[in-house]
């Protein structure tokens, strides 16, 4: 695979290094030391561009890559992170810069460039809604960013705090257990749970039936 991103702003300065690494799981702070390193070309001026061919890979698998810029002697957060899936059959083999198919021993193989996805926030319906246990909440993070998913009930009361702290561009889900911060089975009715992060900000409801 081939993954590429351009050079962030640092201000009047340029970056000291990059710190690139993949997984087979996403990247998180919890297990970015884990994750394996691969080497990078120097920092440059304000978007310039990078990119990193990443081999050899498994079959079938799903991989996630992420970047980390050390400024100032400070290394940044991971930067939004960037997932492909290796063929389960066949060749396909993506290089910096190239596009189109090639000719290879054992057929043709497609290169192609691997970019970062792209991501919105947003924030799902409740499933199952109406529900009578637990309830899975969707919602999409366009970057990293403090985000916050609280539930309150019609009177507007606090009733549950869902998600509370930093999160990563991309899908997320959370569940609700149908219970109060304080461990109490919530009654039937209808509760609104609101999504703020960063200066955006959206609100759904969900009905909730007693067993």
């Amino acid at each position: 695979m081939a993954v590429s991103w351009s050079e962030p702003d640092q201000g009047d300065s340029e970056a000291d290094e990059y710190d690139f690494r993949y997984s087979t799981s996403s990247l998180t702070e919890g297990n970015w030391s884990s994750a394996t390193q691969v080497a990078t070309g120097s920092p440059g001026a304000q978007g310039t561009p990078h990119c990193v061919e990443v081999y050899p890979l498994t079959q079938c698998t799903q991989y996630y890559f992420g970047v980390k810029t050390k400024d100032g002697g400070l290394w940044s957060a991971i930067s939004n992170v960037a997932s492909g899936s290796t063929r389960c059959s066949g060749n396909l083999e993506a290089t910096c810069g190239g596009e189109g198919l090639k000719e290879e021993s054992g057929g043709m193989a497609l290169v192609e460039q691997v970019t970062a996805p792209t991501y919105e926030f947003a924030l799902g319906p409740a499933r199952p809604n109406p529900s009578r246990g637990t309830v899975t909440i969707a919602y999409s993070l366009a970057q990293e960013t403090p985000v916050s998913i609280r539930l309150y009930d019609m009177a507007g009361r606090l009733v549950k705090t869902l998600v509370q702290g930093m999160g990563h561009a991309g899908p997320h889900e959370v569940v609700w257990d149908a219970r109060d911060d304080g461990g109490r089975a919530v009654p039937a009715g209808v509760y609104f749970y609101k999504m703020l992060a960063g200066s955006w900000g959206s609100q759904r409801k969900v009905v909730f039936w007693e067993k």
